[in-house]
């Protein structure tokens, strides 16, 4: 492994540069935090511990890309060290890229003859997640004996045992597991749901006999084990007793939660879709964090072919609470549908109209980049304002609700009212461009918030079957031009709006924006290019089928 020692003069700098970050963090400043960890990376280049911080920094901050970005970087220089793949999986695993998270933690595993338990505690739920089974189990046998704890991740242990319908041997290793640590919750409740499973007894049964031969057995919370007694029912066929008691419970605690959702799911499970459905959907609408009724809500519309009427009473939630940008992403994925504007109402015309009365600062479009600065969830924030409730939020309101949405995640923005002042004018331009299209053509648009960011793609569009993505880059750095408009991208076509194809000429407040009439020639162009490069790629694959007769003429 790569060692972390350091000269005492090189760690003295390192040393003092944090105690200037750790200054500027306590101070909330994280731009310059930032800035002072950048500045000692010119100093010590691709220093690991300093790579490591900015790292952490990014991830505090809710920016995953960039932290990805920065570990990349450390695992790049720094191939032989094991945090830096442990880190890195950890921001895969947040971004939901299981399988390089996977591969990171195998790697970091790498390093350690005696198998790191936090490693294995973030691998192990994954590889029971991608059902691999065998290789949980053999991480898991090897930290046992490296260990010498023949108990360690016995709950995962044991659901890998029943996935191979290893039924005893589940039991008997929760069985062991409880008998080295009576005082922990987990294992006792994972004995008790076995038990229905692995016996006659019903869990209350169980329980009791557990608390005569382990005095010190952990308590379980009030309810619990009400509930593992109904599965014992629904399990051991007797649901008729079951919905009786589910019933009687709810009947006498009208108002608790717990027998209302375990009521409504256990009358579902039993085919009662007509009462238990109604009643599921407006325990979502209390509760919309809840997972498993979302799941179960969703699985049962995808099931019976009405993903609509899903879609239709998440949005009638979002409206009710649009402060919850969690659950607006969430819908935004529903379908494979990414247009994040999707159920937005506006038109250009309205959405022109409201920028025209926001108080936003003077300034010509490309003459700043400070939007690229900002995280990812702002704009989401700013989209799915106007998404859900089809008004555009000056930079103060959204400014507010950034602030509740991190005070509610107990982290603080990483940037100034200013610096989201800046960025409107990107954003809005972009917001602009979707909405003519929405509105005037007859080709679909859609927007996504980190094609604009990482890519300046302002559109999708979607023409004779090619996705066409529509670029701004020359409009914010028009220092840099390209040859070409129209290139072939991976996902089908990139089209570049040229500074000098069409000056905005519709003054909105202090924005400018394009015509109507300049917005149909742009759309006219981007489908003549497509049309060229299509006539283009035809000549090219003709020629290629007929080499015989193109070498007769030569």
């Amino acid at each position: 492994m790569e060692s972390m020692v350091l000269p005492t003069a090189e760690l003295e700098v390192v040393r003092n540069y944090f105690a200037l970050v750790r200054e500027f963090r306590e101070q909330q400043l994280y731009h310059k935090a930032e800035e002072t960890l950048l500045v000692a990376l010119t100093k010590l280049p691709n220093h690991p511990f300093l790579l490591i911080r900015l790292a952490n920094l990014y991830s505090r901050l809710d920016m995953p890309e960039k932290a990805l970005k920065t570990l990349n970087r450390l695992v790049h220089h720094h191939p032989k060290l094991a945090s830096a793949f442990y880190l890195r999986a950890r921001v895969h695993q947040r971004l939901q890229d299981n399988g390089r998270a996977i591969n990171d933690y195998m790697k970091a595993l790498g390093f350690s003859l005696s198998r790191d338990q936090r490693i294995l505690r973030h691998l192990l739920p994954l590889l029971l997640q991608q059902q691999r089974y065998d290789d949980a189990l053999s991480l898991i046998y090897d930290f046992q004996v490296a260990a010498k704890n023949p108990v360690a991740f016995a709950e995962i242990q044991a659901e890998c045992f029943l996935h191979f319908s290893k039924n005893a041997a589940a039991f008997n290793k929760l069985r062991e597991a409880l008998l080295c640590n009576p005082r922990d919750p987990r294992l006792l409740k994972g004995y008790l749901k076995l038990s229905i499973q692995s016996g006659k007894k019903s869990p209350k049964e169980v329980y009791q006999i557990l608390k005569l031969s382990l005095p010190e057995v952990a308590e379980l919370e009030p309810g619990e084990l009400e509930l593992l007694e109904l599965d014992h029912l629904m399990y051991h066929g007797q649901t008729e007793e079951a919905l009786r008691q589910v019933e009687a419970l709810k009947e006498s605690q009208p108002d608790n939660w717990v027998w209302r959702k375990k009521c409504a799911l256990m009358k579902l499970e039993t085919g009662e879709s007509d009462t238990s459905v109604p009643e599921l959907q407006e325990l979502f609408r209390e509760h919309f964090e809840d997972d498993e009724i979302r799941i179960v809500l969703e699985n049962y519309f995808l099931v019976n072919g009405k993903l609509t009427h899903w879609k239709r009473l998440v949005q009638q939630v979002l409206i009710e609470h649009s402060q919850h940008p969690d659950l607006y992403a969430y819908l935004c994925g529903i379908g494979n549908h990414q247009d994040w504007l999707a159920i937005c109402k506006l038109d250009a015309d309205n959405f022109i109209k409201q920028v025209q009365y926001l108080p936003l600062p003077s300034g010509q479009l490309g003459t700043d980049q400070t939007f690229r600065k900002l995280p990812f969830y702002a704009l989401n924030l700013l989209v799915s304002r106007i998404a859900i409730q089809n008004t555009v939020p000056s930079p103060e309101e959204l400014w507010e609700e950034i602030e509740r949405e991190r005070e509610r995640k107990k982290q603080s923005p990483p940037f100034q009212l200013e610096d989201l002042q800046a960025a409107y004018p990107t954003w809005l331009f972009a917001l602009h461009l979707y909405f003519y299209f929405q509105s005037c053509s007859d080709h679909p648009a859609s927007f996504q918030p980190a094609l604009l960011q990482n890519e300046y793609t302002a559109l999708s569009l979607f023409i004779d079957q090619e996705v066409v993505d529509v670029d701004i880059s020359q409009m914010l750095t028009p220092e840099n031009p390209r040859l070409k408009n129209m290139v072939k991208s991976e996902a089908g076509y990139r089209w570049r709006i040229r500074p000098s194809f069409a000056a905005p000429e519709l003054k909105a407040g202090e924005m400018t924006f394009y015509t109507e009439a300049q917005f149909r020639e742009i759309a006219d162009a981007i489908q003549k290019s497509v049309k060229e490069q299509k006539l283009r790629k035809k000549g090219r694959n003709g020629h290629l089928k007929s080499p015989k007769k193109s070498s007769g003429r030569q």
